[in-house]
């Protein structure tokens, strides 16, 4: 496309933007009285078409013959049938009012997958259709992670009405449960998903009224579709009844039964009946028994479950507050159950973090019980030492105490004072503490004279502080109170003591932590590992000592050892069932973070989600720690090519976030990188670019130019740089991260190779393929030499290398290295593998050795498996479309290359698509313009 055409798109678009606020029938009009060139104007009407926003299904039905309507279907199948675009497979289920197969696009995009769903006559004739078109209304609103999307419906020509909906290769939720043998923890995890489906269905005024588990599948990474929207309806339009033919007796709400209108209420009641069947292996009820009563207790149902099942051993947790929980929820009266399912799911969040429900009585004797459980050291001592820290009295209390008792008590105090005092590191709103700094130091002051005469007490309460300081941000200080409490165990119990290597430990976190206040933590970290090893190997201390060793280990690429250390951390946690939980919190974060580094995206994916559920049990689900791993695994689920979700999971963690910080701060930094990273791969750039901006800033300004955070931002910032079409400027950041992680690491550290491997891309973009070769070159001998040959990060700069040698047409060379980029992408699952294998077909067409049918054929297997991979607005769809192009304009009169280079130009047209591809997208119609040229004069006999 020439510079001519594309501002010409560039104008339409702007135009397109005020037309779609009009009335249909204003348009036009208004069109013509902007008076655009005709090239503009022509494309505008284009578009418009493109953009209708009456359904199909608004257009009148043929008439039916009554009596033929009300027999069954006689046709034994529907496969091979042709649907619009999509061609019928094989049979994916039936009901009484459609039947759904799995379907194939025959028109571009082609190869793409879909679930069919197809009216029957019967029930077009009892008024069906009605139901179709709500259904079909109802899915247009929706797009969410969790929502099977709607891709279009249609009529058939013989009066077929027909909905095609992404395809969900799943299974019902209650039989994904029991195959798995997923505990009482992960059930609720999945609960919580389908929540989030409806609390966003809600949001945007749509109501399900039909949960079920037939209704809810599991894909195979563990996250949920919800489907069939059939019976719902929007909630701005008018009250709508039940059909009770439609309703599902054993888990709708009694209302239903009556035919009333039926608002959100409904939707509590399904996902409590859900809930009800994932914990105790039945439904609250009978698809026979008349709703006069509440069903049966969850604990009592789960008791008399089958021996030996899972849900037999839920019985004791239920038992009080999931008890109340769900019968709450499964109330008659909708005036009686939670308002909303926000409100449900808060109180199963109560439920796991200890706290009290408020689907029970709030008496004083269950609210004590329910705190003693979140706070298990002893109230009494708590309250004392609580009110003489916050009034600068803690020598008042600690002096108080007889000296036969002192030994006794310290422990009781100390153990307090450290849960007390991290309540002062960001946590929650309400527990914004400004001066932080200046607390630690007084506790600091009031120990050192009151605890003076007793050196073991004070050297465990300054280390305690140390710990709390660093918690707060304020390594410094951190420290110097580590080493002061190094100094008293070392004149107490010697250096070669454990308390010695605990207080080192301590230390050498602080030091790593920020590098600019010098010292060496690895040298701390091997002398207490030295001491540790002999003195106590299997206690919580030599944990620690190992855990700052792999987080040393990680950040200088020593990954073979760092690998080792943390399979032994997490052996030690998961044979003590992850306590305690604050140190295995540690262990589960550092292991993640080593498997993401690595490229085992997938396992962080899961480790991460291991951990969430133990800091949400911990701490509650919008404390600071909770949000800080959220974040991780927001980014996670983005490299494993879902950024639609991704956003989805960061936007309420930055609110949060928001509200708990009083400035900037590193955490905030992290997701607000994360969220622009989404926003990129989704086509928002100008909200990507302010946020990663404001957020280098911040890192320069809190850590130094010089830490090694810094030097991954850049390396973050250079990639969405090239992905904005900056190209010159994401050539100056990759630089600056490259020279960033040299300075850290010297010349062969891994981050240098990764920010240079990305720096070939951007050349290779450029058009400058002659540069990027040697750099691409250096980067995968790198990668290399610093994981291993079989590390996932070496796809990559495979991928890296092939595409280079193909842009400098050599595409012998470039064959061997593609086939090697799929194979590593593959062996982890990863759907990028079938994009290596787009470009090597296309090299394998061009250099002659596979005619372009056959080549064709091979192309359209690997689209298929790029779009199962990917979701529909990854930036990977749109990057297959120029080597489709190139293939089918190699034999023009055979293969649709009009229709292709169309879908091309099409993805090029969208604001959204990133500028690499837009780039590529261009250079192939370029290329096969005078192919396409061909065809036309082909076509007119010219």
């Amino acid at each position: 496309m020439d510079r001519q055409a594309r501002e010409a798109w560039k104008a339409a678009d702007a135009i397109l933007d005020a037309l779609l606020d009009l009335p249909l029938d204003q348009r036009e009009a208004h069109l013509q009285a902007l008076a655009p060139a005709p090239e503009v104007a022509a494309r505008v009407r284009r578009l418009l078409a493109g953009s209708a926003s009456e359904g199909p299904l608004d257009r009148p039905l043929p008439p039916l013959d009554p009596l033929e309507a009300l027999e069954p279907a006689t046709e034994p199948s529907l496969e091979g049938r042709r649907l619009g675009r999509w061609r019928l497979q094989e049979l994916l289920g039936e009901g009484g009012m459609a039947v759904v197969y799995r379907a194939i696009s025959a028109a571009p995009p082609l190869g793409q997958q879909a679930a069919l769903k197809i009216l029957s006559l019967a029930a077009l004739a009892r008024g069906g259709r009605e139901r179709f078109l709500r259904e079909q209304s109802v899915l247009a609103r929706l797009r969410h992670p969790y929502i099977a999307a709607l891709y279009e419906a249609g009529v058939d020509d013989d009066g077929t009405p027909w909905l095609a909906m992404a395809l969900v290769e799943g299974q019902r939720i209650d039989q994904w449960c029991q195959a798995r043998g997923l505990g009482l923890s992960a059930r609720l995890d999945l609960v919580g998903q389908v929540a989030e489906a409806l609390e966003y269905a809600h949001r945007n005024l749509v109501v399900h009224r039909d949960i079920k588990p037939s209704n809810v599948l599991v894909d195979e990474d563990g996250l949920v579709r919800l489907l069939d929207f059939g019976i719902g309806r929007e909630l701005s339009s008018a009250a709508t009844r039940t059909m009770q033919h439609a309703l599902t007796p054993e888990y709708a709400a009694p209302e239903q039964f009556d035919g009333q209108d039926t608002g959100t209420a409904a939707d509590v009641y399904g996902l409590a009946a859900l809930t009800y069947r994932l914990l105790t292996g039945s439904a609250p009820h009978d698809a026979l028994v008349v709703r006069a009563h509440s069903p049966e207790r969850p604990s009592t149902r789960a008791a008399h479950a089958p021996a030996g099942s899972l849900e037999r051993g839920f019985a004791p947790r239920l038992r009080g507050d999931l008890d109340a929980i769900l019968l709450r929820g499964l109330a008659q009266d909708p005036a009686q159950r939670y308002p909303s399912v926000e409100a449900l799911v808060a109180d199963l969040r109560n439920y796991r973090a200890r706290r009290p429900v408020r689907a029970r009585a709030p008496s004083a004797g269950y609210r004590l019980r329910r705190f003693a459980q979140r706070n298990r050291w002893p109230l009494a001592a708590g309250a004392v030492l609580a009110l003489s820290l916050l009034g600068g009295g803690l020598g008042v209390f600690w002096q108080a105490q007889r000296a036969e008792r002192a030994a006794q008590e310290a422990q009781l105090q100390l153990r307090y004072l450290d849960s007390l005092l991290r309540e002062m590191a960001p946590s929650t709103a309400e527990a914004r503490q400004p001066d932080r700094s200046r607390l630690i130091a007084s506790a600091a002051a009031h120990a050192r004279q009151d605890l003076a005469s007793q050196s073991a007490a004070l050297a465990t309460v300054l280390l305690t502080l140390a710990e709390i300081a660093q918690a707060a941000g304020e390594h410094g200080h951190s420290a110097q109170l580590a080493a002061e409490a190094a100094g008293l165990r070392d004149g107490l119990d010697g250096r070669d003591s454990p308390g010695f290597a605990e207080a080192l430990v301590v230390r050498g976190r602080a030091l790593w932590s920020d590098r600019n206040l010098g010292g060496d933590p690895e040298a701390l970290a091997e002398q207490a590992l030295a001491i540790l090893e002999r003195k106590a190997p299997d206690s919580e201390a030599h944990m620690r000592a190992l855990l700052l060793q792999q987080q040393l280990d990680q950040g200088l690429d020593r990954a073979a050892r760092a690998k080792a250390t943390g399979d032994r951390m997490l052996g030690w946690c998961r044979a003590r069932d992850r306590q305690p939980v604050e140190l295995c919190g540690e262990v589960l974060l550092a292991v993640a973070s080593l498997q993401d580094r690595q490229g085992y995206v997938r396992e962080a994916e899961r480790t991460y989600t291991e951990l969430i559920e133990l800091e949400a049990m911990r701490a509650g689900g919008d404390h600071a720690r909770t949000l800080q791993v959220r974040t991780r695994h927001a980014r996670a689920v983005l490299r494993l090519g879902d950024a639609a979700r991704a956003a989805a999971l960061l936007e309420p963690v930055l609110a949060a976030q928001l509200r708990i910080y009083d400035g900037t701060t590193p955490e905030l930094a992290a997701t607000r990188g994360a969220l622009a990273e989404s926003l990129t791969t989704l086509g928002d750039f100008a909200r990507a670019r302010e946020l990663h901006e404001a957020q280098l800033a911040e890192l320069v300004d809190q850590r130094g130019s010089g830490h090694p955070d810094v030097a991954a931002y850049l390396g973050n910032f250079g990639v969405f740089l090239m992905k904005a079409g900056d190209f010159e400027g994401a050539l100056a950041r990759l630089a600056e991260c490259a020279a960033g992680y040299a300075t850290l690491g010297g010349p062969d550290h891994a981050g240098v190779h990764v920010c240079n491997g990305n720096r070939a891309d951007v050349l290779r973009e450029m058009g400058r393929a002659a540069e990027a070769e040697p750099l691409s070159r250096a980067a995968l001998k790198g990668i290399r030499d610093a994981f291993g040959e079989d590390s996932p990060l070496l796809a990559p700069r495979y991928s890296n290398l092939g595409r280079v040698l193909l842009a400098l047409g050599r595409d012998d060379e470039a064959l061997p290295v593609l086939d090697r980029a799929r194979a590593a992408y593959a062996a982890r699952g990863n759907p990028m593998a079938a994009l290596m294998r787009l470009h090597a077909v296309e090299a394998r067409v061009r250099s002659g050795r596979v005619p372009p049918a056959r080549g064709w054929d091979q192309a359209q297997a690997a689209r298929r498996q790029l779009e199962a991979g990917f979701p529909t607005r990854n930036p990977m769809r749109i990057a297959m479309l120029a080597p489709l192009a190139r293939i089918a304009c190699r034999a023009p009169l055979q293969l649709p290359c009009a229709a292709q280079r169309d879908e091309a130009l099409t993805a090029m047209a969208q604001p959204t698509s990133p500028a690499d591809a837009r780039r590529q997208i261009d250079l192939a119609l370029q290329a096969t313009a005078q192919a396409a040229a061909g065809t036309r004069f082909a076509g007119t006999g010219q």
